[in-house]
């Protein structure tokens, strides 16, 4: 009986200070610029209602989807005001001398968009500067909306990209688009990004 008490006091004392290790621990960045986390940080900085909140404004009836299936291009800016999650973990200077800040290009294609009877879309190709993406999944969320998630690979992160999709005219879309920034599993951080993309011509 004794050892058995002994014994439990050894492990809720050993519990308590792994649990303050792991509070006080701290993340550090290797010579080669790797983010190194100490513990595995669970908070999940993507909001949940995000496909359901309600963008500013004048947005168009998307209409027949045949009418999309064109190169659409545009350009963001990724600054520091587009950064709005940090994992808590890391030092935020350090963070941001690691992220490329500067105009993007970005590129979507949509695929085969579907036939007179159906009017389903079957497809969505998106490329940018320096990154790969996965195949896309999309969501028509309503006449005027169209939801997409995909991940990326960029040359030192692993992406997770959710954005809506919206028209605004004939030969005009706007996206808006959140992107959570892996370590391995680990969130490093997240950023913001809107984009007017214009059709091309003769991009079909």
């Amino acid at each position: 009986m004794h050892y058995f008490l002994f014994l439990v006091l050894i492990l809720t004392s050993f519990g308590a200070s792994l649990k303050e290790n792991i509070q006080n621990s701290l993340a550090t960045i290797d010579d080669k610029g790797k983010v190194k986390v100490k513990l595995n940080y669970n908070e999940n900085p993507n909001p949940k209602d995000y496909f359901t909140i309600n963008e500013p404004g004048n947005f168009i009836a998307l209409g027949p989807l045949k009418d999309l299936n064109y190169q659409w291009q545009g350009n963001y800016d990724l600054n520091k005001d587009s950064i709005v999650w940090i994992n808590p973990s890391l030092k935020h200077l350090k963070i941001f001398n690691l992220i490329h800040f500067g105009t993007y290009n970005i590129y979507l294609k949509f695929n085969n968009v579907s036939n007179s009877l159906t009017n389903k879309l079957s497809g969505i190709e998106i490329t940018q500067d320096e990154v790969t993406y996965d195949s896309v999944n999309i969501e028509m969320f309503s006449d005027k909306q169209i939801n997409y998630w995909t991940k990326a690979l960029s040359k030192d992160w692993l992406e997770v990209v959710r954005g809506k999709i919206f028209r605004t005219n004939d030969n005009e879309m706007f996206i808006t688009f959140q992107t959570t920034v892996y370590e391995k599993k680990t969130p490093i951080y997240a950023f913001n990004g809107k984009s007017v993309l214009k059709k091309a011509m003769g991009g079909r």
